[in-house]
This record gives structure tokens, C-alpha cells and sequence, in this order.
């Protein structure tokens, strides 16, 4: 447990909106688990726009030296929802850690798409196309090309890439719609894959975290989120390496998250997905969630 300096034991690679931050909650709070301090580590994948990850500039050995505070009687992971949809990380994934253990949940992928669309608008600011629109671009404000609200839907396509390079003994699927009705069943069962004790209760058994949220003070927010994109720009110049260790060795990123989470508000009005174009949406899933039930082996009929 947690000795091999040389791998991780298990990857979160999706899906956003479906209760993950709930079970990273559960995870974290677990006495067998270790995390690295950072939510989303993305470090096999560029949520920024760029092609170029952390992977590309910094190793294996920069990933690795994340976990190296782990105590050797813990498991060590993450958690990143940009993996899923990324072809590239199951292969990186695959080359350094063959036996890692896998997990995602899945949520309908419409209603997925329009929680994601609400945060982009109210959390993040970002986000001012409706939610058709922004659903049907190629690529849009608050996504790279190929990593948009319509594109992390195809589960099967993704999944795929998956089920291909690892074995199924690997692989945990979880349901939002399971989560939803007894999380304390999903977490236990989650515990059990990862081979820690699964009878530990964590606190928020029963409790909901990370609902809708929206911004206190906008130019707030316009400060933090300007001072990130100048961060990721000096990552991809000739100082990199220098930001990036300066980052990681300061815990500057730590300091923005808590300031984001100050300047958030939890109650906002709860915008609601038009009936009709619901419909019309989960017309573009019907047969990736098909091939999806068959890989997976449960009924989906409540997504199509």
C-alpha cells in the first residue's frame, strides 16, 4: 500500500456535474487514501487550450514527485475529469502504470452538459452563448477543441480507449443515478475496489456538497481568472519549469482555490433545461448510450 514510489494506485477520470467532488470528499477523508493538496492535477492533459500538458514539459518523474509526501501505509491517486475525453492519456496511463486502478461516474450526458453550461455562466463568467449554442460549438470559451460540453458526453467513445488497454477487474463504473439514491452504498463499494477498508463511514454520508454555485464579486473573480491565464502562459515560455516549481513549492494554487471558494456563492437561481430541447439533445447520445450499455453491462433506457 503505498510504497511503490514509482506508480499511483488508482486515476479519477470523470465525469464532471455527477458527484465527484462528493466522492473525492469521501475519498480524501478516508485513513488508507492519500491525494495530492490539488483538486485536478490534469497533468497528462491541457485544459488551458494548448496541446502541450505538464506531462510534455516536465516527466513522469514531475508527476511521480507529486505523491512523493505519501505515507507508505496509504494508497496514493487522483482525480481529472479532462482524462476521459483526451485520447491521448490512456496510453500515457497504460505505459507507466499497467495495473492502475480505473474509476468514473457517469451522469445523463445531457443533463450533464447543461450543469456544466450553468457553472461556466454563474461560477466561472465565462460563458455567454445559450446552452444550445455553447452545446454545438467545436470548441467555445471555456473549452479546448475536442473537450466541450457535447464531446465529454460520448461515454462509449471514451470509455472504449479504456476497456481496451486495461482489464475490467480494474475498471469501476459508477452511476449518478446510483450515487443519487444511496451514496453511502457507491462509496463503500468504491472503497472496496481500491482495497482500503470499506466499512469506514466518511462525514458526509447523506449530505450534498458542491451544488449550483455562483460568483459573490465579479471582479474578483476577473482578477483571479486573469492572473491564472498570465500562470499558464509563462508555463509555456522559456521560464516553465521556473513558474512551475514556484507554483508547486508555494502553494499559490491552494491560496487561489481558497480565494475562489470565498468569493463563491452558494444559492443561485436554479435555471432550468428547456423540455423540447432536452429532447432534441439526447437524440445526438442515442447510440453511443446503446454501445455504452453493452460495455458496461447496465440499462440506460432512462438517458435516451
Amino acid at each position: 500500500m503505498g510504497s511503490n514510489n514509482s506508480s499511483v494506485d488508482f486515476v479519477g477520470i470523470g465525469v464532471g456535474r455527477s458527484g465527484t467532488i462528493w466522492i473525492l470528499n469521501a475519498l480524501a477523508e478516508h485513513k488508507g487514501i492519500w491525494f495530492p493538496y490539488t483538486k485536478e492535477l490534469n497533468y497528462f492533459s491541457n485544459p488551458h487550450g494548448g496541446e502541450v500538458s505538464e506531462y510534455d514539459k516536465r516527466g513522469i518523474n514531475g508527476y511521480l514527485d507529486l505523491f512523493k509526501e505519501c505515507p507508505k501505509n496509504k494508497i496514493k491517486g487522483e482525480f481529472s475529469s479532462h482524462y476521459m475525453p483526451d485520447p491521448k492519456v490512456p496510453k500515457i496511463l497504460k505505459k507507466h502504470f499497467p495495473n492502475v486502478k480505473i474509476w468514473a461516474i457517469l451522469r445523463d450526458p445531457v443533463e450533464r452538459a447543461f450543469s456544466d453550461y450553468v457553472r461556466g455562466k454563474e461560477f466561472h463568467l465565462k460563458e455567454k452563448d445559450s446552452f444550445e449554442e455553447a452545446f454545438f460549438a467545436e470548441k467555445n470559451i471555456l473549452y479546448k477543441k475536442g473537450d466541450g460540453y457535447q464531446e465529454r458526453g460520448y461515454y462509449y467513445k471514451h470509455l472504449k480507449r479504456y476497456f481496451e488497454l486495461f482489464s475490467r477487474e480494474n475498471i469501476k463504473i459508477i452511476l449518478y443515478d446510483d450515487f443519487k439514491k444511496d451514496n453511502e452504498k457507491v462509496i463503500k463499494e468504491l472503497y472496496e475496489f481500491l482495497g482500503v477498508d470499506p466499512l469506514f463511514k466518511p462525514s458526509i454520508i447523506g449530505k450534498r456538497i458542491n451544488e449550483r454555485t455562483g460568483t459573490k464579486f465579479r471582479g474578483i473573480k476577473k482578477v483571479i481568472t486573469f492572473l491564472a491565464k498570465i500562470s499558464h502562459k509563462l508555463e509555456e515560455g522559456m521560464i516553465g519549469k521556473l513558474i512551475y516549481t514556484i507554483k508547486r513549492k508555494t502553494g499559490i494554487n491552494r491560496f487561489f482555490n481558497q480565494l475562489n471558494e470565498l468569493n463563491t456563492k452558494k444559492e443561485v437561481e436554479k435555471e432550468k433545461l428547456d423540455p423540447e430541447l432536452r429532447d432534441k439533445l439526447k437524440v445526438v447520445y442515442l447510440d453511443d448510450i446503446t454501445k455504452l450499455e453493452k460495455l458496461i453491462g447496465r440499462d440506460l433506457s432512462e438517458w435516451k
